[in-house]
């Protein structure tokens, strides 16, 4: 798969945190299952495949817990340093909307 490149498409979230292994979730909108992913990526990391976020049931942002679309969907848990961290959201599809993200201590 190819990492994004192109920075307009790339939003970047610097924040303080506890180190530690924590879980992000999302909340976001996929008119269709052609525009329903992105990348993500903690501290510079290995981007993450993210997608079939799409729910045909609804036209409306909902909330999902980070998982690996290419390791069968496996959830991913985030480790984060004391201090500083950033993480990086690209959309893949045009179409796609990002609206809030939330982290927790696992």
């Amino acid at each position: 798969f190819e990492a994004p490149s192109d920075s307009s498409f790339i939003v970047s979230m610097e924040f303080s945190a506890n180190a530690g292994t924590y879980e992000m979730y999302a909340r976001t909108n996929s008119i269709t299952s052609d525009n329903d992913s992105f990348w993500v990526r903690a501290n510079g990391g290995t981007w993450i495949k993210w997608s079939d976020l799409y729910n045909p049931n609804r036209i409306e942002f909902i909330w999902t817990r980070l998982y690996d679309s290419d390791a069968g969907e496996a959830v991913v848990l985030l480790d984060l340093v004391d201090g500083t961290n950033t993480i990086d959201i690209a959309i893949r599809e045009t179409g796609a909307s990002l609206d809030k993200i939330f982290l927790t201590s696992t």
